[in-house]
């Protein structure tokens, strides 16, 4: 990229309902000067105001206001009007800093990756998000995360089939085989307001609806004995899930639902990165994530090697 227009930057905002963290957010970008912005918030159907408000208050905003709620393919219509060669996809209760923004911009172009994330971290409970993917590779956090217009425009956006949650691994499988990079960047921040207080009920019902898109991600992408493993971690973790936490799955014809759809839109991968991911399934899907998950990173970042120059 030139460096006349290195600082053009299209931002891809998702919004549901949560007004006044959106206003916090589009407040804080309007203000930049030295990374030129073209907003855009893509409005999921929202009934508390948030359509008024930004029409009211940030004319300079791009605004598409969907009549529903269609989950995270939402975005798909922000990527349509993406005119740069770059854009930042945003929840709309994050807040970067305009130097948080170059510095990852920086090291996006010195680096010549594809997808490039910082770190996430709740400023009022302190949590960090990414703590679980410190050097990304296999997957990125979807709620800040810089990206190609080339990956977008040859994957075609985020999957449709995946209303919440997962959608970053799918995408990341299908990016890292078609031979994009992803990177994490540790040293710079964004801000996430969210998971603060989350009720039983809420916890379950993510639990579930992340349980249903494993399946369908395993039946789209995998294939023979790496299905079936992936397949007994998942059973594994329902039942575990269920002893230790009190979930319980409440459709269980959802699960084979998910499956019979991702062999509809089964797609092939490289053979290599099926294995890629079939290791290191087990930051996702596996209950003994705690006990060894630091161990098979480490081997899985020196295999990495072979993948990346």
């Amino acid at each position: 990229m030139g460096i006349e227009n290195k600082y053009c930057l299209t931002v891809n905002i998702l919004s549901f309902n949560r007004k006044e963290l959106l206003r916090q957010n589009l407040t804080n970008l309007v203000k930049f000067n030295s990374v030129k912005l073209k907003i855009i918030v893509v409005d999921n159907g929202s009934t508390d105001g948030t359509v008024e408000m930004i029409q009211s208050n940030f004319p300079e905003v791009e605004l598409i206001a969907l009549e529903s709620n269609i989950g995270i393919s939402a975005w798909n219509y922000g990527f349509k009007e993406l005119t740069t060669d770059y854009c930042l996809v945003l929840d709309d209760d994050t807040l970067i800093s305009e130097k948080s923004l170059v510095d990852l911009l920086e090291f996006t172009f010195k680096n010549n990756c594809d997808i490039v994330y910082p770190k996430n971290i709740n400023p009022i409970t302190g949590t960090d998000f990414t703590i679980d993917c410190p050097f990304g590779i296999i997957l990125f956090w979807g709620c800040c995360v810089l990206i190609s217009k080339k990956i977008i425009t040859s994957l075609k956006g985020f999957d449709k089939n995946i209303f919440i949650w997962e959608h970053e691994l799918e995408f990341s499988i299908r990016a890292l085989g078609r031979g994009f990079k992803i990177a994490h960047v540790s040293d710079i921040i964004c801000y996430h307001f969210s998971g603060a207080n989350s009720s039983k009920t809420v916890r379950n019902n993510k639990f579930n609806t992340q349980i249903r898109n494993h399946f369908y991600i395993t039946a789209k992408f995998f294939t023979g004995w790496y299905k079936i493993l992936i397949m007994i971690n998942l059973i594994v973790k329902i039942i575990l899930a269920s002893i230790k936490n009190g979930y319980h799955f409440k459709h269980p014809k959802t699960l084979y639902k998910a499956y019979k759809l991702g062999k509809m839109n089964r797609m092939e991968i490289p053979f290599e990165i099926q294995k890629i991911y079939k290791d290191n399934y087990i930051f996702f899907v596996s209950p003994l994530y705690l006990k060894i998950k630091y161990s098979l990173r480490a081997k899985f970042y020196e295999d990495r090697k072979k993948y990346y120059p």
